[in-house]
């Protein structure tokens, strides 16, 4: 069993958001499966294809202070997201009637979130939103998505 590697999307986000600990390399075309790549060089200078979904994850929860928990009921996977320092409820994907936010498995609902957490910081989703309340961060991140 292998950890989830990152989608190129992501990447190409994280990339874009300057977080340094998933520096650029190269960006190419992978000829066998026909999807783009993106190989990144750690901060340890070690190339790497792309990031775990857990190294992400924690990057996500210690330098942004969000944490990302993906859960399952009978529809299937989704995300919720809590600040990390406190346990303060920012959302979830949720299941509304018409079933936005929900996935087939784990890592896709994971990978949701993680894209969804590059977006925007808390602290550029307080000043953008004049300060509304923080259950509000997990809505706001969706509606940059559509």
């Amino acid at each position: 069993m292998d950890e989830q590697l990152i989608s190129f999307k992501t990447a190409k986000l994280a990339k874009e958001k300057d977080i340094t600990q998933f520096d650029c390399v190269v960006e190419g075309y992978e000829p066998d499966t026909g999807e783009s790549t993106l190989i990144v060089r750690s901060d340890r200078n070690d190339i790497i294809v792309a990031p775990t979904q857990s190294l992400l994850q924690k990057y996500i929860r210690e330098e942004r202070d969000v944490n990302i928990c993906v859960y399952r009921n009978a529809v299937g996977w989704l995300w919720s997201l809590d600040k990390a320092d406190g346990g303060t409820n920012l959302g979830w994907s949720g299941f509304t009637g018409n079933c936005r936010g929900v996935w087939k498995t784990f890592e896709d609902a994971l990978e949701d979130a993680l894209y969804k957490c590059l977006l925007k910081t808390t602290r550029e989703y307080r000043r953008e939103t004049n300060g509304a309340h923080w259950r509000g961060y997990a809505d706001y991140l969706i509606e940059l998505c559509k």
